[in-house]
């Protein structure tokens, strides 16, 4: 609505129909037609909590009655029934079945798709209107059949589910467990995470700083089989080659580089305040953080005499909507440098109370499991700057 309104637009709504203002009305103020579109919003907006709620409740009233909540797409081999039950399709049901059967026999979902494929098997895709010619099975349809719980006389929706659907089911309880082993046995597990990336998400890009952005540096490996012994700009990466540059940095000269300041900065407190005073002075941060705070209440307190102008009628509603969006956005850029002084000064504190905790694992830093080096370095540090050709910048908080 503010919106519209700088940019002398009228919202017609359809509750309360009416013509439309001549130009020469819009820019006046519009009183009481304005107040009642405020209204009119706030009661649609409840009225909107309020179906999504019956809805939320109806749903799980039919799961645990065994009536399952069924899209435009009905599962292959289903189709639409009377009063709102799936019944087996005679077309689609022997497939599904054959599918199970294939898979308890040792196929794969490749071979599955790719024999019905060769069979010219109506896919799940060709059902709908407008179906594309030619579709074909893949793979991961079949997947998706294999582990749909449907076929047992399962229902359900979010976290409500029922075992006991009224459907017909089309796999039997033996057949199904055979094929939910066959699957989890088959499944590739997720890769571990590897250890030697200890300092992800503190490495960002001295280019692309240059340019006012914070962009992250990317671990990677040079061969498949090798070390992850690498980092470059994750935006060059990204794009490319056609954004940034490569800016590689072999992680054998930046961690070692890293661990030692950590090192040398837990071993001598004083080295860390220093090295921290050389940056940026906490009572600077102190005195920009009282000034934040005083222009965020010298903005509130302009908006609230704007606020009341308005109700005096001495500015129209385009001006106050002018004035809001003005101040919104300065809000906003205020609160986030708040915030972000704020948890500076925060974790300087925290890091006051744990800096003898962290202190004796100066001597096993090196050895120290990935947790615990990751844990040490995001307490000391805030980013680490890396730049081709010259030692990494790294800015404490």
């Amino acid at each position: 609505m503010r919106l519209c309104a700088i940019h002398s637009v009228q919202v017609y709504a359809t509750e309360e129909p009416r013509p439309p203002d001549p130009p020469s009305e819009v820019s006046k103020r519009q009183g009481f037609d304005k107040i009642l579109q405020v209204f009119s919003a706030l009661a649609s907006e409840s009225e909107q909590k309020r179906r999504v709620q019956r809805t939320r409740v109806g749903m799980a009233g039919r799961i645990a009655k065994g009536l399952g909540h069924w899209a435009a797409m009905i599962p292959y081999g289903y189709r639409r029934g009377p009063e709102g039950v799936i019944v087996p399709d005679p077309d689609e049901a022997c497939w599904v079945l054959w599918m199970y059967q294939q898979r308890a026999a040792g196929w794969g979902a490749a071979r599955i798709a790719a024999e019905m494929n060769r069979r010219q098997v109506p896919t799940p895709a060709s059902r709908r209107p407008h179906a594309t010619p030619g579709t074909t099975w893949h793979p991961r349809t079949v997947r998706r059949i294999l582990l749909n719980d449907v076929y047992v006389g399962v229902v359900r929706w979010g976290e409500h589910v029922n075992p006991e659907g009224v459907h017909e089911r089309l796999i039997s309880r033996p057949l199904w467990d055979r094929v939910q082993q066959l699957q989890r046995e088959h499944t590739r597990p997720w890769p571990q995470r590897d250890e030697s990336g200890w300092l992800r998400g503190l490495l960002r890009c001295g280019f692309c700083s240059d340019e006012g952005r914070s962009r992250a540096m990317t671990y990677y490996r040079r061969k498949p089989s090798g070390p992850l012994r690498y980092l470059c700009c994750s935006y060059y990466r990204n794009s490319r080659g056609t954004r940034c540059c490569h800016n590689g940095h072999p992680t054998s000269k930046v961690h070692p580089f890293v661990t030692e300041r950590i090192c040398r900065w837990l071993s001598d407190r004083d080295a860390w305040q220093a090295a921290r005073r050389a940056q940026f002075d906490d009572r600077d941060s102190e005195r920009e953080l009282a000034q934040i705070r005083s222009a965020i209440a010298s903005q509130r307190t302009t908006w609230d005499r704007t606020f009341r102008a308005y109700q005096l009628g001495i500015i129209n509603a385009n001006d106050l909507a002018i004035h809001k969006t003005t101040m919104d956005r300065d809000l906003a850029a205020l609160e986030t440098r708040e915030s972000e002084l704020t948890r500076r000064q925060a974790n300087v504190g925290a890091l006051e109370a744990k800096f003898a905790e962290l202190a004796p694992l100066v001597s096993s830093l090196s050895e120290a499991p990935y947790a615990v080096r990751a844990r040490v370095a995001r307490a000391l540090i805030r980013s680490i700057h890396l730049r081709r050709g010259t030692a990494p910048i790294i800015t404490l908080w």
